[in-house]
């Protein structure tokens, strides 16, 4: 479907460890491979690793600061709630600044700011789950996502079998 459009914009999301990272870089790899005419960025934490590794590939790297979604007992969970509505003000300017046509996120909490303001703003989401074991933050985000891909089958139990495909993981060349 992407050779039908003739310019698009991806924001690709995921950080704080270089687990969603490289997926994300792989299929970046392929749409320059194919030559489509796909501008792509990447979304990615303030202070994780992702940068470096983002930018040294030649993306375009903006930083979204986004809580960690703790699921136990902290005295920092009781700033989260605020936390994570000045980071979907910030994912939702970010989006108004750089008018996707789709958000990509494979993991992290970055993404799911993002995705949301996304959705909100009628932008299409993806969320890729690359494990076994379905991440938190993807789970959050394919509620509000328009298609998941998996790399397995497993996968299937913790997402709509409706709007989820499993495609393997996406590896660089």
């Amino acid at each position: 479907e992407l050779g039908k459009v003739s310019r698009m914009k991806i924001l690709f999301a995921g950080g704080g460890t270089l687990g969603p990272v490289t997926p994300l870089l792989a299929v970046i790899d392929e749409l320059k491979r194919l030559r489509l005419e796909v501008e792509c960025v990447f979304v990615g934490t303030p202070t994780g690793p992702e940068r470096r590794l983002v930018e040294g590939a030649g993306i375009r790297f903006l930083a979204l600061d986004a809580p960690k979604l703790r699921r136990y007992a902290d005295v920092r969970t009781l700033l989260t709630p605020f936390l994570f509505l000045r980071a979907l003000w910030n994912a939702d300017r970010l989006l108004a600044a750089e008018k996707p046509s789709l958000v990509v996120g494979a993991g992290g909490y970055v993404q799911v700011p993002l995705g949301i303001a996304a959705k909100l703003r009628g932008v299409k989401v993806l969320v890729h789950q690359q494990d076994v074991v379905s991440s938190f933050s993807n789970k959050l985000l394919a509620l509000f996502a328009d298609a998941i891909t998996a790399t397995f089958d497993v996968s299937l139990r913790d997402f709509s079998k409706k709007k989820t495909s499993v495609i393997g993981n996406p590896v660089r060349r």
